[in-house]
């Protein structure tokens, strides 16, 4: 299977049901989650670092090297949220 052009990641957050079951109370909370989009180039990527519900975020840039890759991992789990990432392939 090959899959040409742009490709763009869906995240899918948490509802409410309609009705409630029977027998069982439901409590919905939203949990903080860190949405974190990574745009792929040749020797760089862009990162853009947003926590959800919030209007703040956070870009930077990290070189194609380990150390950078590093970095970017102690980064994000220095928020301690979970964390969902989406990637775009540039050429």
């Amino acid at each position: 299977m090959v899959i040409v052009g742009p490709q763009v990641s869906t995240v899918v957050l948490p509802t409410t049901l309609k009705r409630k079951p029977a027998i069982t109370n439901i409590k919905t909370t939203l949990v903080s989650q860190l949405l974190v989009a990574i745009g792929i180039f040749k020797h760089r990527h862009e990162v853009l670092i947003a926590i959800l519900a919030k209007q703040r975020r956070r870009r930077l840039a990290i070189q194609n090297t380990r150390e950078d890759f590093d970095r970017l991992t102690a980064i994000l789990s220095d928020y301690g949220l979970p964390v969902w990432i989406g990637f775009e392939v540039s050429n």
